[in-house]
């Protein structure tokens, strides 16, 4: 027999995964990243660059959310430049005013979208409580 909890829980996951198939998402899992939105110049950015950034991607979250770097200073020249403003402008892409900012990238570059974000970085601790908070709130798979 099951508990009313867990068939309030099932229900739950149910309508989620309805939900998530009404958007067209078939698979949180697919090519998720964590994409930073750097300012070479910005302090903060310098920052996690030199305290999170080299070894981000041997953490266990980075395994599950690989890290993307887009530099706001190289614009149209950097590599992500055409596929993050075709999003912004489908409207996949949060719209940004400060740096540095983290999204939460769900599925490719053609078809995903944004399910969170944040702005700034208080250290290093601050910035991995912030993500794993996000990441549960936007049920974005862990790594196992």
């Amino acid at each position: 027999m099951v508990s009313l909890p867990e068939v309030t829980k099932m229900k739950t996951i149910l309508s989620a995964l309805i939900g998530l198939a009404m958007l067209g998402i078939t698979s949180l899992a697919a090519a998720d990243e964590l994409i930073m939105i750097h300012n070479p110049s910005c302090p903060y950015c310098q920052a996690f660059m030199k305290e999170v950034y080299p070894t981000y991607q041997e953490s266990k979250i980075g395994q599950t959310l690989p890290l993307v770097v887009f530099n706001t200073k190289l614009g149209h020249k950097d590599p992500n430049y055409t596929w993050i403003k075709k999003a912004g402008e489908e409207g996949r892409f949060p719209k940004l005013q400060w740096t540095p900012t983290f999204i939460i990238w769900v599925g490719d570059h053609e078809t995903g979208m944004s399910v969170g974000h944040w702005s700034g970085y208080g250290g290093s601790d601050k910035f991995y409580a912030t993500l794993e908070t996000l990441r549960e709130v936007t049920k974005v798979p862990k790594s196992e």
